[in-house]
């Protein structure tokens, strides 16, 4: 039992603190979740659902208590610019209908219904006027047996309406009657007292789009959420046959859930302007009688653009003014005004605002399919109005001036074409006396050149402009280029010449017995070696460019220091011909009738090739240093020259001797053979297959 009564009593003070909430939120106008603590405390539900039931009930009561207390004036709420601005104003209790209305002694007598306290309708209890509109009032009242809030429509007018008025009137409320569907304003009763018709519509608390907007542009997603539903609303509309012609934010209403509702349906007569500057079709503001569907698609786009970017797309300080750019202007670019908009967003709402009806979407229902396509990622079917089209569009609507821009491009493209020509004309004869010049520089250039005054050939060379160089131009600037050092010194023939491996050194030996180094740069002597006492037939630089290789034909060979020419090893063989390796360290050397290969490192011999070698035959090193080419019993043969492995052999007669060898550089695929035989020479490619 004491479990149970703590239980109680815990209960209780949750439920006092839920009520005591729920009045504060009131109290300063907030909007309370209902349902949403219903479901969140199902220990107290039952007493919460009591709870909102008196606390509506005592709302109604208050609202009518303040009405009757100002029974002694003539309310006069906000004035409405049309019959469709008599929307559901969202009032929902007595706080928001002293926040709305304004109520002031106007010394005009009562309309055709009396006080706004004093209008009755068997069967129900009017609270208010919600709004007053061009041929209509509605009043917030309640249906006494149904017990629900409602919004009652009446014809200003009363009984001094004329015929059209009260058909005007019927057709609106049979209209609405016909529409069965969620977001749209349902029509209860259509009925008649004393003479005077109305209808009973739904009550829609949460006040209009236009003030739920209120030029705050939305997020995307958002804003194609919530045309997608009003398409969807307008084509449930368009499939019974009615238009509604004056769709605009100020008559879609917004329900407590947030859900949204059309209202103010059954404008259907034709033959006047009808609807809202600001969202109305081309074809409504030239006065086009034949209004029909395409007129809401249009609407339709003119609230998306709204919801997305916090204006409609027309809209200027006076309604004619307003006409004229919804007849004659296109509607600023979206993603101009708002550039996070997305493209394929911006298509769907710019194809709702074509001029044409036939170029909008053919149906409220392909609208809501292309915003489904894009909510759902999807490609949309609207494509962009080309560049083109939009330019010829704006031609038709401007003739005059169009036509003043077209006089004005062509003035300017004939002065144009008048002065490119002209220019064309001086840049020729400026190419030609440019010709003219550079062939006088080049003739200039090339008789300096011929008398040894390459400075000067120079310059006139480089006076000339980049793009004229052709080949007269470049020939002579190798010219220029081309130095020939005259190296004197020895003092009878020269038998061989060799570069360093840096290419800064020349070394030269000859017949006088002299090896001479040379400074490739200037020309100069850099060291004199006389230690050789008959011809110098062979010199090459070591590897490693510090050392340098002599021979002479008395059979010694001696290795150098190639910067102080200090004498670093002497060695005697006593050949008949010899050969130094390209890298310096190899001496191929016939010896009798064989063919030795010496390591000048060591002075030793490395490898011995026996066989019949003809006197005075030649002998080649690859350009690696890796294989030797020689002449053995009347054949070619190429063979490893540390190893003495035979590489490839040619099958040719050589016996009348060979005068020389040469590898091709710097693969070493070729070789040359001079031959006495056939008194001519002759290449062998020898990689290219097996030996022959």
């Amino acid at each position: 039992m004491v479990t149970q009564d703590h239980s109680a009593v815990h209960a209780d003070h949750r439920l006092d603190q839920m009520l005591a909430a729920c009045l504060k939120a009131v109290e300063a106008g907030q909007p309370s979740e209902r349902q949403t603590l219903v479901l969140r405390h199902p220990e107290i539900a039952g007493d919460l659902v009591k709870f909102f039931a008196s606390l509506d009930e005592f709302k109604q009561l208050a609202v009518a208590l303040r009405l009757r207390l100002h029974s002694n004036t003539d309310p006069a709420p906000a004035h409405f610019e049309t019959v469709d601005d008599v929307a559901q104003t969202g009032i929902s209790g007595p706080k928001d209908l002293a926040q709305t209305q304004t109520y002031q002694p106007t010394g005009r007598p009562p309309g055709p219904a009396g006080l706004a306290g004093a209008v009755e309708i068997p069967g129900y209890e009017v609270f208010g006027v919600l709004g007053r509109g061009a041929m209509g009032v509605v009043y917030q009242a309640r249906q006494v047996r149904l017990k629900r809030l409602v919004a009652l429509k009446m014809i200003r007018s009363g009984n001094h309406a004329d015929e059209a008025e009260l058909a005007r009137f019927r057709v609106e409320a049979e209209a609405v009657a016909r529409l069965q569907h969620p977001n749209i304003v349902q029509i209860y009763e259509i009925g008649e007292h004393q003479g005077q018709p109305f209808c009973s519509l739904e009550f829609v608390s949460g006040g209009t789009l236009a003030a739920h907007l209120a030029g705050t542009p939305q997020p995307p997603r958002r804003a194609a959420t919530m045309a997608r539903t009003l398409a969807l609303a307008i084509e449930a509309a368009h499939q019974r046959g009615i238009v509604h012609r004056d769709l605009k934010p100020g008559n879609i209403l917004l329900a407590e859930d947030g859900s949204l509702k059309i209202t103010d349906f059954g404008q259907t007569r034709t033959g006047s302007v009808m609807g809202t500057p600001a969202y109305m079709a081309p074809e409504q503001a030239t006065g086009l009688k034949d209004v029909g569907p395409p007129a809401d698609v249009y609407a339709l786009g003119s609230i998306l653009y709204e919801m997305l970017t916090g204006q409609p797309p027309f809209k200027a300080a006076s309604i004619l003014e307003t006409l004229e750019q919804v007849r004659t202007r296109e509607p600023v670019s979206v993603r101009l005004l708002q550039p996070k908009v997305p493209r394929d967003l911006e298509t769907v709402c710019l194809k709702c605002l074509q001029k044409e009806p036939r170029k909008r979407y053919g149906s409220a229902d392909a609208l809501a399919q292309d915003l489904d396509h894009w909510l759902a990622g999807k490609p949309i079917q609207a494509r962009r109005t080309p560049a083109w089209e939009r330019a010829y569009r704006w031609v038709l609507r401007n003739p005059v001036v169009a036509s003043l821009a077209g006089l004005m491009a062509a003035t300017f493209i004939l002065g144009f074409v008048g002065v490119a020509s002209q220019w064309r004309q001086t840049q020729a004869a400026l190419d030609q006396a440019e010709t003219n010049l550079y062939f006088q520089r080049i003739s200039l250039a090339d008789r300096e050149a011929q008398a040894g005054n390459t400075d000067r050939a120079e310059v006139l060379l480089d006076l000339c402009q980049p793009f004229l160089r052709h080949w007269e131009w470049h020939y002579l600037k190798r010219q220029c280029h081309a130095r020939w050092l005259r190296l004197t010194g020895h003092t009878d023939q020269v038998r061989c010449v060799a570069y360093s491996g840096d290419g800064r050194q020349l070394a030269s030996c000859g017949n006088d017995g002299t090896v001479r180094v040379w400074d490739t740069a200037t020309g100069k002597p850099m060291l004199t070696l006389s230690a050789h006492s008959s011809w110098v037939s062979a010199v090459v630089f070591h590897a490693d460019g510090r050392r340098l290789v002599s021979a002479s034909e008395n059979g010694t060979v001696k290795i150098w220091e190639a910067t102080e020419g200090r004498e670093l090893h002497n060695y005697e063989y006593g050949f008949a011909h010899m050969t130094l390796s390209p890298d310096g360290r190899l001496l191929a050397l016939l010896q009798g009738e064989s063919l030795a290969i010496h390591d000048l490192e060591t002075g030793r011999q490395t490898t011995k090739i026996p066989g019949r070698i003809p006197h005075n035959q030649a002998v080649a090193f690859s350009p690696d240093s890796r294989q030797v080419a020689t002449v053995l019993d009347t054949c070619l043969h190429i063979w490893d020259a540390l190893t003495a492995k035979e590489l490839h052999l040619l099958q040719k007669s050589l016996s009348r001797g060979v005068y020389s060898l040469r590898f091709s550089y710097p693969n070493g695929r070729f070789l040359f053979v001079s031959c006495a035989a056939e008194g001519m020479g002759w290449t062998w490619n020898f990689e290219d297959g097996p030996t022959q």
